[in-house]
């Protein structure tokens, strides 16, 4: 099967396991909160899922994204034991010598900023322990997650990372619900099941799916330095600190909000909110932009240089797609979604006004997540470096907006973020379009019928939520008669006139089962 082939497969591996265990958790979480105390179930979503997460994915960012990425920028032949053998080895030590050094520094740092005032009373200090634990857990397989990512068994990654998902989840319901454990601590304990089940299945999985040869002993083996391990660390720094500062930024709202020590129930609001904004980013956008990352990286270094453009059109354009159906038919169902998850005291709050702005947070997601993909996987060092200077600056407008908009609550961090996506976009822009292959891939993305549908669309729905529904139950079921046929008529319009682009599309998609897929 072709590189390609692989990378598609790989990216229906990622989806369909992230989506069946984000069924299972998003029940779950569901149920959880509908049944968390009035008072403080609020702050305890807001202090699980803004300070407690944002700890954990920083840790994890920084200890281990550069070499990750550098690891699989790396062209290695898996047939030379020697050569995969010494990826891993060098992503241990990096594992070693600084990994675990960036968690225990962000232990620091949290247990710095820990105020009990500002965590409404909750046992924030024990939390965070549990969590940098659970992190360096997660940190000693990372050399196993390097062999079965080099090897493209996705297959096995997104087993993993499903049974993961479904154990934090189903640990924090019986600590909460089935032992009575209402507290932050009972949602530490969930990411380190998360941890803990990463960490034997990988093991596990490696038994059984073993190499024919044997990389792990070599791999753990402290062998001298060499010049190709000092260029990994180089490259690993750089990219670390191209991770750390898009880490800032993705989740610079989270940051705002601990830094400032925001009131822990307007965390829990903005938290909900991006728990249900950002479904599609995680779930749909996330493993996409992984696998255009690996594709590209690998095409770029290989014979299939001239079918990237091609490529990267028909992604681009599969990434916008998502982002403006969810803009234009997710505003206009904000209330109503919140009223059937969450109840009636949940859709009388602001949640539904920030839902209905995060939806267009989403499409700049999109738009970013698969230029900056093509970015960090053709781009030379140059370009990284400069990338590197660009986020610092995108950093301080973020900081300077989030502590502008901050006084408007969630909707002003909201704000801030879609600023953040606009200046990192901007640069992604600028590369694309100055080069010569690649610029092409970006002119006429979509028909003048289909773009037509979605503004008429879009008109009968905003008229149809202030006019038919009103907020009112009754209706609700005639205002999403009107969104079901709104959509019709959009996929109909798309069908009409992308015929050509869904057929690259069909071609791409085919490849994963070991076709051929060719770009003109």
């Amino acid at each position: 099967m072709s590189i390609l082939g692989k990378g598609i497969a790989g990216a229906g591996y990622l989806l369909t396991g992230k989506l069946t265990a984000r069924a299972f958790t998003f029940v779950g979480n569901v149920v959880l909160t509908r049944s968390l105390p009035a008072g403080r179930g609020p702050a305890l979503i807001g202090l699980s899922r803004v300070a407690l997460q944002l700890q954990f994915m920083l840790a994890l960012e920084i200890a281990r994204e550069g070499a990750r990425r550098a690891a699989l920028r790396t062209h290695v032949d898996m047939n030379d034991s020697a050569a995969v053998a010494h990826i891993l080895s060098v992503v241990w030590r990096w594992s070693v010598c600084f990994g675990f050094i960036a968690i225990a520094a962000v232990h620091s740092l949290f247990t710095w900023f820990h105020d009990e005032v500002a965590s409404g009373g909750e046992a924030y200090g024990a939390s965070i322990s549990i969590v940098s634990l659970a992190a360096a857990l997660e940190l000693l397989a990372e050399p196993l997650y390097v062999l079965f990512a080099l090897r493209l068994q996705y297959r096995a990654r997104s087993i993993v990372e499903g049974a993961a998902m479904i154990a934090r989840c189903a640990i924090t319901i019986y600590l909460v619900l089935v032992r009575g454990q209402v507290a932050l601590e009972s949602f530490a304990w969930g990411f380190a099941a998360y941890s803990c089940t990463i960490f034997v299945s990988y093991v596990t999985m490696n038994a059984v799916w073993p190499s024919k040869h044997n990389v792990l002993a070599p791999a753990f083996a402290w062998t001298p330095s060499s010049p190709s391990t000092k260029q990994f660390f180089s490259l690993a720094r750089s990219l670390s600190f191209q991770s750390l500062w898009k880490v800032l930024l993705a989740q610079g709202a989270k940051v705002a909000m601990v830094t400032f020590k925001a009131d822990p129930h307007e965390q829990g609001v903005y938290a909900l909110v991006n728990n249900l904004g950002s479904i599609v980013a995680r779930f749909i956008f996330q493993p996409l932009e992984e696998i255009a990352y690996t594709v590209f990286g690998k095409m770029n270094d290989s014979r299939d240089r001239a079918r990237v453009p091609a490529l990267f059109r028909t992604l681009l354009k599969t990434m916008l797609l998502f982002g403006i159906l969810f803009l234009c038919f997710g505003t206009e169902y904000t209330h109503l979604l919140l009223r059937v998850l969450y109840g009636e005291a949940w859709a009388n709050t602001s949640a539904p006004k920030v839902l209905a702005w995060y939806c267009a947070y989403v499409l700049l997601m999109a738009t970013n997540g698969i230029t900056e993909a093509l970015v960090h996987a053709v781009a030379d060092r140059s370009t990284l470096s400069y990338f590197n200077a660009w986020l610092i600056v995108c950093s301080v407008c973020f900081v300077i907006a989030s502590g502008a908009l901050l006084p408007l609550g969630a909707v002003g961090l909201v704000f801030a973020n879609c600023i953040n996506m606009l200046s990192r976009i901007f640069f992604s822009g600028w590369y694309i379009l100055t080069a010569q292959d690649l610029k092409s891939a970006t002119r006429g993305l979509f028909s003048r019928p289909f773009v037509g549908t979605l503004l008429i669309s879009s008109i009968i729905m905003l008229a149809s939520n202030k006019i038919v529904y009103a907020y009112r139950p009754v209706p609700a079921v005639l205002h999403v008669s009107i969104g079901a046929a709104c959509f019709a008529a959009c996929s109909a319009s798309l069908v009409r006139s992308e015929k050509e682009y869904l057929q690259r599309l069909r071609r791409v998609w085919s490849s994963r089962s070991g076709g051929s897929e060719k770009e003109e």
